[in-house]
């Protein structure tokens, strides 16, 4: 037997498929694992956004559970709702964006769904953008680091954007030349960087919800360093479709992720870039002053190469990158495996 918590997704956004056979298959693993217990499984993705009548505080969930399976998908597990959801079982799995058994990358597997891209068309032409950082929500750890490298003067040699909306987390002025640098969309390149998304959204926060291309292609072919944040930096390795676009694009990137996220990266079978940049901050704070200032050092040894000398960097990396570029397949095939084939529960 099992309950199943989930507010679900849009029907008309195209993640949807994937999301709804994503339940379908954890459920099947669930009661074939599971036949006889009580199981609850809970899809955090809104679940704060689910009706009175259906969410977890409704009467139909009072009963005591053997199990309770916690789902993150899209995003991360809320941190206030954990003690709640555990105390609904006698035991808890964590199934998703947690590392461990259940672990998977739900994004990896909707990666199937990225523009295919020509080799022609993600070779470099220039590298007069010696990085490019882009941000969309204005999250606390993507302020801190914009305001950083826009108080370096760095962003004046890359491309950096910083949305800026009802819930911006400066409204107190503590980042406030990242405050002045946001919004930094350009209203002519809206519609050659969005393919999937909604008016509200884009609206919102000028900068499209862009899940499928690397944008504006003429910004991608002219950068060499991209520089990720991503969408959290407390979660439980929560890799995104952010991470994987250099990977798809065939660039170098540093990335502001949760604390161990470069190791955690490399088990996944990607390689990492710690031949050519201090990758040691992965391990700070999420929230430690030096992790910016060593994030930024870096972009600034990047910045301060000419052009020739990236294009012999970029030649140099060449191997590892191509070898990223092939990982997100094999990384997609992976986590698809895992929840058809038994793989969450396997002993």
């Amino acid at each position: 037997m099992i309950d199943i918590v989930d507010g679900g997704l849009p029907e008309h956004w195209e993640i949807t498929k994937e999301y709804n056979q994503t339940i379908y298959y954890i459920t099947k693993q669930i009661n074939t694992r599971f036949p006889r217990d009580r199981n609850l499984l809970i899809s955090t993705q809104w679940e704060w956004m689910i009706p009175p009548d259906k969410n977890l505080n409704s009467p139909r969930y009072e009963k005591q559970y053997d199990n309770v399976f916690i789902l993150s998908t899209l995003d991360t597990v809320p941190r206030d709702r954990v003690e709640e959801y555990e105390a609904k079982g006698i035991n808890v799995y964590y199934i998703g964006n947690t590392t461990g058994r259940g672990y998977f990358s739900f994004h990896s597997i909707n990666s199937k769904h990225f523009k295919q891209y020509t080799n022609q068309e993600l070779e470099p032409v220039s590298f007069k953008n010696k990085f490019l950082c882009y941000n969309r929500n204005p999250h606390e750890h993507r302020l801190k680091l914009v305001n950083e490298i826009v108080k370096r003067g760095l962003d004046k040699q890359g491309v950096v954007t910083l949305g800026d909306n009802f819930y911006t987390h400066n409204v107190t002025g503590k980042y406030p030349l990242a405050h002045a640098a946001a919004p930094r969309s350009v209203e002519e390149n809206i519609n050659q960087l969005i393919t999937q998304g909604d008016a509200e959204a884009l609206n919102e926060l000028t900068i499209p919800h862009d899940t499928y291309t690397l944008g504006n292609m003429e910004i991608w072919q002219n950068t060499f360093l991209v520089v990720v944040t991503e969408t959290s930096v407390e979660s439980n390795m929560h890799i995104t479709e952010k991470i994987l676009k250099p990977m798809i694009g065939k660039r170098p990137y540093i990335v502001l992720g949760d604390v161990g996220l470069e190791d955690h990266l490399q088990t996944c079978g990607f390689k990492s870039f710690g031949k050519y940049f201090d990758t040691a901050f992965d391990k700070l704070p999420s929230y430690s002053m030096e992790k910016y200032v060593a994030i930024c050092e870096i972009i600034e040894q990047i910045t301060n190469k000419s052009e020739q000398e990236l294009q012999e960097l970029y030649n140099d990396m060449r191997p590892t990158i191509e070898h990223n570029h092939e990982n997100v397949k094999w990384f997609q095939d992976h986590n698809q495996l895992k929840i058809q084939n038994k793989g969450l529960f396997r002993l």
